[in-house]
């Protein structure tokens, strides 16, 4: 499950993270700790607020019209993901330095050794 959950996983955090630095936050542990608790939380509802509405859907109506409903809802999910993104790249607050890991280097300065 853990492999099957981590490509999508990674990018959020990482995304989050560049949509903070990007709005002004600080890059401290502090910003991705609240980060990280906002991830782990909203991941943790989903968990719980999912079976138990495809439970519910599954108890009240046969399988193919819940499957459907849920269906419906990942697609506007999709969707709106979609139109946020292209809103996203093409907005003006977004500052144009990117904020990556990958840039920095890993030891400040290694001539002083």
């Amino acid at each position: 499950m853990g492999i099957g959950i981590a490509p999508f996983v990674v990018p959020c955090i990482a995304e989050m993270k560049t949509a903070a630095l990007n709005a002004g936050f600080p890059d401290s542990l502090g910003v991705t700790s609240i980060l990280s608790g906002l991830f782990g939380s909203g991941f943790s509802v989903g968990e719980v607020i999912g079976p138990t509405l495809g439970g519910l859907l599954t108890d009240h109506t046969n399988f193919r019209i819940a499957t459907s409903i849920f269906s419906l809802i990942l697609l506007f999910e999709g969707a709106s993901l979609i139109i946020f993104t292209i809103w996203d790249r093409n907005s003006k607050w977004v500052k144009t330095t990117e904020h990556s890991e990958s840039t920095k280097p890993l030891l400040a300065d290694s001539s002083n050794w």
